[in-house]
């Protein structure tokens, strides 16, 4: 009955096909196929197989370019089963193993726990579907920046669902990976690996013929209720705000029930009792069914009427789509059923005979004695709607990517730089400590598992077979995201060498493509590129890829979460293939451990990387874009190596096979004794990844020192040890597979020796340099323990960021020497990275890195050659805290931004606010310092002059800043209408001076002159000589708002701020505290050191003794490691102990600055109780701070502010005090010549962080910090 007339009719109607996920001309496609209008059931079913995720509409067509057959002559044999959910190829020995990996990405985003729980147990009934029983789970996790809450919480609840949910079903979780890029941080992806073993004896093909005739269709399991509905629907389109709503989309999981329907099938299947069987996941009865019908070639009836149901009223289409887990379709002959009933009833499993085939093709589904449909089943598995990729784009050509590395040749390293890179790069999530995610999962339970987590493959024995089962799973979206096709490509290869590695033979492919939108056309072309080098891969390696999982709208839309606060732009995850491989052992005893063993000869196989371009150590340490042309990104920067960022080593896949057999072979002739993959963090990071897991160290010669070999990264590389006995025949070997092996060095011993050439060459044989690495310090890095390991910072508050600003007189330069002390004297207010921006031949640059101002710029380094050279009128330095933006080389200070009117160098205190002009105009993109984005919109101005530029910027910005700029046209130095962030002015003999505090401008030998107004830019003209600066309003003057907590802590003692002396008035703050809180005391201790001078006001005011109550040490700090965990618990006592002698047996008053977390003062008084204090009272020389500050301080969040959710007795009770005294909101007023207005401001200062009351922002607290709280 289909007609025009139809269509139009339907398409007038109120579009409910749109709210289910189908498109206008997927409407006018399905009329057309089916000939009539739907009902509102087959409308829903169709759009349930529609979806993208049941029916990879969008993907289907790609995926016909991977190779699914092994080359000829390849020991690889795929199989077939009854299901075709998962993979099957044979394993040796009368076995195979069956294996897939999928994803659940969207329900782990708003249901984490239960998202990745059912991710678990949907994987695991995919490969029981085949007959096989599950032996094993990996899993595949990314997350943006592991240091922002919210990421924090998605990964401890999805660690917390694989683990919980893995552990009682009783599969091994054995291997994984755990990646961090800001890419994911609005959608985190949790792909799952599972593999079975099933002998091949036992494996059945689809039945036909005669053994259909009348078979019916039981499902056993769980019962079936509400949850889960909608949720093909819901992983097919991008996540938005709403979708806090969307938790009834995600599905509830029960492990022990699994585990029962795991061993119910199984007996099911060991008696023969099954025709076939089929998972329900995605549009749950709908898929499982029709797929298993329209396999076999048959029609289907379905009685609703009898699916087990945990709750009255469910309606038919709830019964077809709930996706309740734990439920399984076994097809039989009908005479079996009552005996499958019996094995589910046996298993407490419901069980309901559901429906049976029938002849034809059609799905008739039955409820409450009514026929609800009868929908062709070609309709909904064959007629789905398939979209045509874009043809992929041509392979990069040898050599590189867009851009060609320079010719000259990297720099070699100096030791102290290669070590502090090396350090940086063991601390991050995907080299550092993962052992607190696998240790939470149990992988030795069933008793297989040889090789586990932390490995570059787990390996499992088979029954009663010697053959061992090597498995891996791999990704890399960094490196995909820069190219999609070498990337996909260069997953395989990795994937392939891993297993390799670990002795086996690579034997096939699972694959699970993560993308954005398809409808998206560059998003579109990322998944013709990926899936053509997955292609490219398996081809060259001859694996064939036998099963796997596309999900697509993996990005967030602009959207607000149900408060209304958290604005989301947006952003499609980088294009992230995960590749599952599994490899064959004929012996699993012939397996290779990762771990250095003792005595080998160490060699490099492989080629050398050329380039680290792509690799971990470019976003970890080492990269910043070149200048990029006009029309595009404004921000540009050097590289503190000399080299400009490419986009990584062309990818040799012959090389990758030759290395590939080459380990094999090697292995097989039982010539090796270890090997470790080299693709992550190259060889410095492989070589302590190896020397750890084995506990042997190593002494290595290097060919060279620079970045490339150190650090470079490259598939088809591996560090082996061998018997050194067998030498020549692993050359000869390596020349039948034409493969590049070097020789290294030796293993033994309790540290890394690396040496390498020198630099300088100034005798015969030249120079050489040696860097030694004890293993316990190796450990307490990858422990994360290098940057304060034996203090009590994490219960401080982290002060904001220091600038600097210096211009000299003409016929003068800036000493650099000078402006490194400034920064040395600001050192306090950041020790993340330290930057300089300096004029070379009229241009303007920058060099900076990650670390304190004498590890950047320590004498020698070349940085600091750099800088000396430089014969420069003026400069800019800065230190930095990361308060919105994360901890990296990208966002280290200062900023090179290109404008009109020449390049600028920006160095940034404060914090920037997601409100105003500034968040339409710059869209905050993620993980972005708000610095950053200052030198944006100052970048993008219209303005005639640089001066009218940088008004404009700051009558654009809101919030909290003081910011030095260095141009050719000078040096501007402004602060934020409030004046909430400190800027002081001074002249020195021949030159002027901006910085954060005093003691800055006297560390340069200028003294301060005035401070810069609030809402005013001040211009060192160039020839100004000593003629007053430049100073313009931006801002109508208003009352000033100066930060409170500057005086309480965050200045250095010995500055002035706001024409006082911050020494003099905490004091003065001591004596109010006496005053108003005099107390029964023998003796007033300091909290060293921040406590002292309001210690000695206590003291002056009330007469008693001020003695140092705590000797602190001063040489533990941050090189004091101990991997003994036992030892690293004493480890605050070693720092700071309490001295008996002044304490013992007296009223101790201990006087701090300000009470955070609570916990270091409760340490603190722990130890003077311990020492012999008869009591202690603790005095606080600031109110209780309540509130995180939203101006540039990096605080915590209010809930994990003890005094925002503890009166004052619940937090002396929890630091265990005898008395616990704040200082009130007046004293601390009084104590810097300020008084209350409004009951509880101050007239002059910002006292948000103790009242609440924020000059600036009207942020809802508790949700969110500004800018999503990249903190």
């Amino acid at each position: 009955m289909h007609s025009m007339a139809v269509a139009r009719a339907a398409t007038r109607r109120p579009r409910s096909w749109q709210a289910r996920g189908l498109s206008d001309d997927e409407m006018r496609h399905l009329l057309r196929v089916l000939g009539r209008v739907p009902n509102q059931l087959e409308l829903a079913l169709v759009a349930a197989l529609w979806s993208e995720h049941c029916g990879y509409k969008h993907s289907r067509l790609a995926l016909r370019r991977l190779p699914r057959a092994p080359l000829a002559g390849s020991r690889t044999r795929v199989l077939e089963g009854w299901s075709q959910d998962a993979g099957l190829v044979e394993l040796g020995d009368g076995w195979a193993v069956s294996f897939k990996v999928e994803s659940h990405n969207h329900p782990s985003a708003v249901e984490p726990v239960q998202g990745a729980a059912t991710g678990v147990g949907g994987i695991l009934r995919d490969v029981l579907a085949t007959g096989a029983r599950p032996v094993a789970v990996l899993d595949s996790l990314h997350f943006g920046p592991l240091e922002e809450r919210q990421q924090q919480y998605l990964m401890e609840g999805v660690v917390a669902g694989i683990s919980s949910y893995g552990n009682a079903v009783g599969v091994p979780t054995v291997g994984g990976e755990l990646h961090v890029h800001p890419g994911y941080r609005g959608n985190p992806l949790v792909n799952v690996m599972a593999a079975g073993l099933v002998p091949v004896d036992r494996l059945r093909r689809p039945p036909s013929g005669p053994a259909l005739e009348d078979a019916r269709v039981w499902l056993i399991g769980a019962a079936t209720g509400r949850d889960g509905l909608g949720g093909a629907t819901f992983a097919s389109r991008t996540l938005s705000g709403s979708d806090w709503e969307s938790r009834p989309a995600v599905q509830v999981g029960d492990p022990l029930l699994e585990k029962g329907l795991i061993e119910a099938c199984l007996e099911i299947f060991d008696q023969d009792l099954a025709l076939a069987a089929q998972d329900l996941g995605a549009a749950g009865l709908t898929s499982a069914a029709s797929e298993l019908a329209h396999r076999l070639g048959r029609g289907l009836e379905l009685f609703l009427d009898r699916v087990p149901v945990r709750e009255e009223g469910l309606d038919a289409e709830a019964l077809m789509l709930s996706e309740s887990q734990e439920r399984m379709l076994i097809l039989c002959r009908p005479e079996d059923g009552p005996a499958v009933e019996a094995v589910a009833r046996k298993w407490e499993l419901e069980a309901g005979e559901v429906g049976r085939l029938v002849p034809g093709g059609d799905l008739i589904v039955t409820h409450r004695d009514r026929r609800r449909t009868r929908l062709p089943l070609r309709v909904l598995v064959d007629e789905t709607p398939r979209y045509r990729p874009p043809d992929p784009r041509p392979q990069a050509p040898p050599g590189g990517g867009h851009r060609s590395a320079p010719a000259a040749p990297w720099p070699v390293l100096e030791a102290s730089a290669a070590r502090e890179q090396l350090r940086r790069l063991l601390a991050h999530p995907e080299l550092g400590p993962r052992e607190n995610v696998f240790q939470r999962y149990d992988h030795q339970v069933g008793l297989r598992t040889v090789t586990g987590p932390g490995a570059d493959a787990a390996v499992l024995r088979v029954p009663a077979s010697p053959v061992g089962l090597a498995l891996t799973l791999q990704s890399d979206g960094r490196r995909c995201l820069r190219d999609p096709r070498q990337g996909a490509a260069w997953v395989v290869a990795e994937a392939a060498t891993s297993v390799a590695c670990a002795g086996a033979e690579p034997l096939a492919v699972t694959d699970g493509l993560n993308l954005g939108s398809p409808e998206d056309p560059q998003v579109y072309q990322q998944l013709a590129d990926v899936v053509e080098g997955l292609a490219d891969g398996c081809r060259a390696l001859g694996l064939p890829v036998v099963s796997g999982n596309v999900s697509l709208y993996n990005e967030t839309g602009r959207a607000a979460d149900p408060g209304g606060n958290v604005r989301v732009g947006r952003q499609a995850i980088p294009p992230t293939p995960v590749v599952g491989l599994v490899g064959w052992l004929p012996r699993v005893e012939e397996r290779l451990p990762m771990g250095l063993q003792e005595g080998s000869l160490l060699l490099l196989a492989g080629e050398p990387s050329p380039d680290p371009g792509g690799s971990l150590w470019a976003e970890v340490v080492g990269f910043e874009e070149p200048p990029a042309p006009d029309g595009e990104d404004a921000l540009s920067g050097s590289f503190r190596n000399g080299r400009v960022a490419d986009d990584g080593p062309h990818l040799d896949l012959g090389s990758v096979r030759g290395a590939v057999r080459w380990l094999v072979r090697a292995s097989r002739e039982g010539l090796l004794r270890s090997a470790h993959d080299l693709s992550q963090g190259g060889l410095a990071a492989g070589l302590v990844e190896a020397a750890l897991a084995g506990g042997v160290g190593a002494r290595i010669r290097l060919p060279r020192g620079d970045v490339p070999t150190l650090f470079g990264e490259l598939p088809g590389r591996a560090l082996v040890g061998a018997d050194p006995q067998a030498l020549h025949r692993l050359l000869n070997l390596a020349r039948e597979e034409r493969v590049a092996v070097t020789v290294l060095g030796r293993s033994g011993g309790d540290r890394v020796d690396l040496t390498w050439a020198g630099a300088a060459v100034c005798a015969p044989g030249g120079l050489t340099t040696r860097l030694v690495l004890p293993l316990a310090e190796l450990a307490a890095w990858r422990a994360g323990e290098a940057e304060a390991p034996a203090n009590m910072a994490g219960d401080r508050l982290r002060e904001e960021c220091g600038v600097v600003g210096a211009w000299c007189d003409p016929g003068t330069s800036a000493s650099s020497s000078a402006l490194l002390l400034a920064m040395l004297a600001l050192q306090h207010r950041g020790e993340e990275s330290a930057g300089v921006g300096y004029l070379e031949a009229g241009e303007v640059r920058v060099a900076k890195g990650m670390g304190r101002v004498n590890e950047v710029f320590a004498q020698g380094s070349p940085a600091r050659r750099e800088l000396d050279r430089a014969r420069s009128p003026g400069l800019v330095g800065h230190v930095r805290y990361s308060t919105a933006g994360a901890s990296s080389l990208e966002n280290a200070q200062p900023f090179l931004a290109r404008t009109r009117f020449g390049d600028v160098a920006l160095a940034h205190n404060g914090q920037l606010l997601e409100e105003g002009p500034v968040a339409s105009a710059d869209g905050f993109r993620s993980g972005e310092s708000d610095s950053r984005r200052f030198a944006r919109l100052l970048a993008a101005s219209p303005a005639a002059t640089l001066l009218e530029a940088v008004v404009a910027t700051a009558r654009q910005v809101r919030g909290a800043f003081a910011l030095v700029i260095l141009s050719p046209h000078g040096l501007f130095a402004l602060r934020d209408p409030l004046g909430i962030r400190p800027l002081v002015l001074g002249r020195g003999p021949t030159g002027w001076v901006a910085a954060s505090e005093s003691c800055a401008v006297e560390a340069m030998g200028a003294q301060v002159v005035d401070e810069v107004a609030p809402g005013e830019v001040v211009w060192v003209r160039p020839g100004g000589g000593e003629a007053a600066p430049l100073r313009t309003r931006f801002a109508s003057p208003e009352a000033p708002r100066f930060c409170l907590f500057e005086w309480v802590y965050l200045s250095r003692p010995d500055s002035r701020y706001a024409g006082q002396s911050v020494y003099r008035a905490r004091q003065r703050i001591g004596r109010e505290l006496w005053r108003e809180h005099p107390v029964q005391a023998d003796v007033v201790v300091p909290a060293p050191d921040s406590g002292t001078p309001a210690a000695l006001g206590v003291a002056q005011a009330s007469g008693l003794p001020f003695e140092l109550g705590f000797l602190k040490n001063a040489y533990i700090g941050r090189t004091f490691i101990q991997p003994d965990p036992e030892v690293r618990r004493h480890q605050v006592q070693v720092k700071l102990r309490a001295i008996p002698e002044v304490v013992g047996g007296k009223r101790v008053i201990l006087v701090d600055d300000s009470v955070v977390r609570g916990t270091t003062s409760r340490q603190m008084v722990e130890m003077l109780r311990r020492a012999g204090a008869r009591e202690v009272h603790l005095y606080v020389a600031s109110p209780p701070y309540r509130y995180p500050c939203l101006y540039g301080i990096d605080t915590p969040s209010d809930a994990e502010l003890i005094a925002s959710r503890r009166g004052v007795e619940e937090v002396r009770q929890f630091i265990g005090a005898d008395s616990l005294r704040y200082l009130s909101l007046s004293g601390l007023a009084r104590a810097v010549g300020d008084r209350l207005v409004d009951g509880d401001q101050p007239a002059g200062h910002c006292a948000a962080c103790f009242t609440g009351r924020y000059p600036v922002s009207r942020l809802q607290l508790g949700e969110a910090y500004p800018l999503g709280a990249a903190r």
